[in-house]
């Protein structure tokens, strides 16, 4: 259930948003700097806190962990605490080391897993948000952030989706995403010291 929790990637701001809208000036130039730096992007690397809201209990579960991007798709999530897991997407397959217990998955095999790397690749790197086909997306001001609230369109991601919530920081940064589903739990991933276009160490993508 672990590669779940993480799809489930990422307690929903319920569209404090309709407030706070963008005007069409002021959402084209945020598109337009969040291009630029997709752009710009080879590799990012990021730790990351993942917090799990479960709508029926009031505990919260939260992990721990590094996220690593190279450009065009290749990404790694790796869990430190509670626990050691590491999943890879790279070259078409997902790879996932279960605290030793490793496995290989081809995500074309899978439409749902396919779909859900893809999502996530393009989270991280802001692709997601011209994706006009696959979403309704409404763009707000949330104090001094800038947030943009996705609405799936496509049947599979909406089967277990039905918002996704991006945070942006001051430099058109991906800061944060929440992943809320229909029953009202949700998912939140906080990145935190973001790095872009630094090396990265050739032993991070290997398998």
């Amino acid at each position: 259930m672990r590669i779940l929790n993480l799809l489930m990637f990422f307690v929903a701001l319920n569209v404090m948003a309709q407030g706070n809208q963008l005007n069409e000036a002021e959402k084209q130039q945020f598109q337009q700097e969040v291009a630029s730096r997709v752009r710009d992007m080879e590799t990012l690397q990021a730790d990351f806190v993942q917090t799990k809201h479960l709508e029926m209990i009031t505990r919260v579960a939260q992990s721990k962990g590094q996220i690593f991007f190279r450009s065009p798709d290749a990404i790694k999530w790796q869990y430190s605490e509670p626990f050691q897991y590491t999943i890879l997407f790279m070259d078409g397959k997902l790879y996932i080391n279960d605290d030793g217990q490793k496995s290989i998955t081809e995500a074309s095999a899978n439409k749902l897993f396919g779909r859900m790397i893809t999502m996530i690749s393009e989270t991280m790197n802001g692709k997601l948000l011209g994706k006009a086909d696959n979403f309704e997306v409404i763009y707000f001001r949330d104090n001094s952030q800038i947030c943009a609230s996705l609405k799936p369109k496509d049947e599979v991601i909406a089967q277990m989706f039905s918002k996704i919530l991006m945070r942006f920081n001051n430099e058109f940064m991906v800061q944060s995403v929440q992943l809320i589903d229909e029953g009202g739990d949700s998912t939140e991933i906080h990145l935190k010291n973001v790095q872009m276009n630094q090396p990265l160490d050739g032993a991070v993508f290997q398998q």
